[in-house]
């Protein structure tokens, strides 16, 4: 082992330079795939290939240099929940065998290259790492806005229906909502919140006028993506994040100082109280506008022969109801996904697997809501949760609630120790991952949703651990 590290490719700066690449190129071949632009497109294929490769170098360099990285808090469950994997890939063989491999390994590159860090990194070179990332997914987000409101505004929108199950693919602004180029606009507007978390951070950060001035100019883009997807997933976390959000940020600044505990509440309160402002009264004058403007259309071509009739302009509206159900539809898929889990003694223990559960349900429980229903077949039940439970198994569950609890119990005793000097570092990545966290209970997300916002919730999951480990060791 002593002889493999004297090789230059175990360098330190080699190993710094090949993980970052990685990186940069898993990040980017996560945003081409999950657009609905490039969805299917060749060109992913050549961002993959060499993001593989990447990872397998970083994967061989950690190995040798194991010692530098299993001190990494966390690290045990990591290990734990990806075993479970295995197990129920090998449980459930005849089910989607190759997609369920490739899902493996996002998982082992989200455990132990994006999460798992090198303990012996300085704070600063974590910091300089998350302030990258920060800024790369930041110019990610407003370069797919702004395509987002160019389709839009060019009028353009259609529906693609792709693969064997009819996959639908939608661009542009349709039924009655800003998709945009994300197959999903609830997670668009999702990753439109973690980018303005990270605008904020270099705000506070920078000392120049012109660059605050842009990032509110982009605060407010954003802002209005959230409000043309007519997301309600963005309204839920406005009621929680601020708050949990001023939270930390107070009690990492000046833990014994209750009047600015009580100023840090008051103002999430307002930024809560904004958010929904902004939102309701946005969608209000565009409809408003939109319908004066179809209303003048009409009433000036009514003498006009119908082939020549100018088309409506689209206002933001849901075309479906949501007040008969207004989880739209999750309600059902929750109890379906429990249906699915207690339905045999092998799901209940290892599960079905990911790519599995669909197959399960069409081969032995052809009536359960997520094949069975009005709308259409889903891919997943449309919380992480319960696509833990269904696809690992309690097996998988219990790994995950150990995570979970390992991480709360580790944060909150380390809490305490953190620097106030890296406390808007700190706020600004946990508000990151509860944003995306709290998403993932409302669709698939961080863990079997593989996009940029998994990308970054891994990547500064490990970075806020890092945070408090160095705030412990007292560095600066």
């Amino acid at each position: 082992m002593n002889t493999l590290t004297n090789l230059k490719i175990f360098d330190k700066k080699i190993i710094n330079v090949t993980e970052t690449i990685f990186k940069i190129f898993f990040f980017i071949y996560a945003a081409t795939s999950y657009c609905s632009v490039t969805y299917g497109h060749p060109v992913i294929s050549f961002l993959m290939w060499p993001a593989i490769l990447l990872g397998g170098i970083v994967l061989l360099q950690r190995l040798v240099l194991f010692k530098k990285y299993k001190s990494m808090p966390i690290l045990l469950p990591c290990i734990a929940f990806t075993l479970c994997m295995g197990i129920s890939i090998l449980a459930n063989f005849s089910y989607d065998l190759k997609l369920n491999i490739i899902l493996l390994g996002y998982f082992i590159f989200y455990f132990f290259i994006l999460f798992v860090q090198d303990t012996s990194a300085t704070l600063e070179k974590i910091k300089q790492e998350m302030r990258f990332f920060s800024f790369l997914f930041i110019a990610y987000m407003t370069i797919a806005i702004i395509a987002s409101f160019a389709i839009m505004f060019a009028g353009f929108g259609s529906v693609t229906k792709v693969n064997a199950d009819n996959f639908e693919v939608i661009v542009g602004f349709v039924n009655g909502r800003l998709w945009g180029v994300f197959p999903d606009p609830n997670v668009g507007a999702t990753f439109s919140l973690a980018s303005i978390a990270m605008m904020l951070c270099f705000i506070l950060r920078s000392k120049k006028l012109w660059i605050k001035v842009l990032l509110w100019i982009n605060i407010v883009i954003h802002m209005l993506y959230i409000t043309f997807s007519d997301s309600r997933t963005p309204l839920v976390c406005f009621l929680i994040i601020p708050i949990c959000a001023a939270t930390i940020y107070a009690m990492s600044t000046d833990k014994k100082n209750k009047l600015h505990f009580v100023k840090s509440t008051l103002a999430s309160v307002l930024v809560t109280v904004l958010c929904f402002t902004f939102v309701y009264s946005a969608k209000y004058s565009y409809n408003s506008i939109m319908t004066k403007i179809n209303t003048s259309q009409n009433e000036t071509s009514q003498d006009t022969p119908e082939e020549e009739q100018p088309d409506n302009y689209e206002t933001i509206d849901r075309n479906y109801d949501l007040n008969e159900d207004y989880s739209n539809r999750r309600f059902d898929l929750w109890k379906s996904g429990l249906e699915v889990y207690a339905d045999c003694a092998k799901n209940i223990f290892v599960g079905t697997n990911f790519y599995g559960m669909r197959m399960y349900a069409y081969e032995h429980m052809p009536n359960t809501y997520l094949v069975n229903n009005s709308h259409t077949d889903f891919p997943n039940f449309h919380n992480e949760f319960i696509n833990i439970l269904v696809a690992q198994g309690a097996l998988g569950f219990a790994v995950i609630v150990w995570m979970v609890s390992a991480i709360i119990v580790y944060v909150v005793k380390n809490f305490r120790k953190l620097n106030s000097s890296n406390s808007i570092e700190f706020t600004m990545a946990a508000t990151v991952i509860l944003v995306l966290a709290l998403a993932s209970m409302f669709r698939s997300g961080v863990f079997y949703l593989f996009s940029p916002g998994a990308i970054i919730f891994w990547m500064f999951l490990g970075y806020a651990i890092m945070l408090l480990e160095k705030g412990k060791n007292q560095e600066d």
